[in-house]
């Protein structure tokens, strides 16, 4: 049984929905938002009323991304993932990440904004795009630190492939982040998971196993 969900329109939402966001650039910076919400069936009074509340905020350093990902994915079709990617592209780059090298030389970069990403339940396509983006940042730090070339994908290097298909070989330290990386965002799909509902997360096979997407920034 899925019920459908009730909006309940009182002048209270404007204040939270105001208070809430003014929260999140105060600690953040800039916030794309990422609405996964399907545009039809039961949730679809939940995603216009969510996209018409943040657009009459119009609250500077603050953008609305709607993204439709139970009817991309349909049929198995994840790679439709870097549709978002791509649309999110020039903002993943503008936020950045946070850098810092040992000695005198101290922060390189500090990470500028944040992608705030939801479905229905915030279980499964939260983590799984949640997941896709920090896969995203972390070939663009490896990039940094010379250890992959400008577009080259992170599978393209056996070391990584290996460890983002949960091998563990006896890999460096570095090589090895990529497997924790994945490991750790299906764990804590799990986790949440379980305690929601009871049982594990429903897509955390593509969370440990998902093939990186290309990034390059605009």
């Amino acid at each position: 049984m899925k019920p459908k969900p009730v909006v309940v329109q009182t002048p209270d939402n404007h204040t939270a929905v105001a208070s809430h966001f003014q929260g999140l650039r105060a600690s953040y910076g800039s916030v794309v938002i990422i609405s996964l919400l399907d545009q039809s069936g039961i949730a679809a009074d939940l995603a216009e009323a969510y996209e018409t509340y943040v657009r009459l905020l119009a609250a500077p350093a603050v953008s609305f991304v709607g993204f439709a990902l139970h009817a991309l994915w349909k049929g198995g079709k994840y790679e439709n993932i870097a549709l978002l990617v791509q649309q999110v592209k020039a903002d993943l780059a503008e936020h950045g990440y946070f850098s810092q090298t040992a000695g005198s030389n101290g922060v390189q970069t500090r990470q500028a904004g944040v992608m705030r990403v939801n479905c229905l339940d915030c279980l499964d396509r939260t983590n799984v795009v949640q997941s896709v983006f920090a896969h995203v940042i972390l070939r663009n730090q490896l990039e940094c630190l010379g250890l992959l070339d400008g577009g080259d994908p992170i599978e393209n290097h056996a070391a990584f492939e290996s460890a983002f298909k949960n091998s563990t070989p006896a890999f460096s330290r570095t090589l090895s982040v990529a497997f924790e990386l994945r490991s750790a965002w299906a764990d804590n799909a799990d986790s949440i998971s379980r305690e929601y509902t009871g049982t594990g997360a429903l897509k955390t096979t593509f969370t440990r196993s998902v093939r990186s997407y290309r990034f390059r920034g605009p």
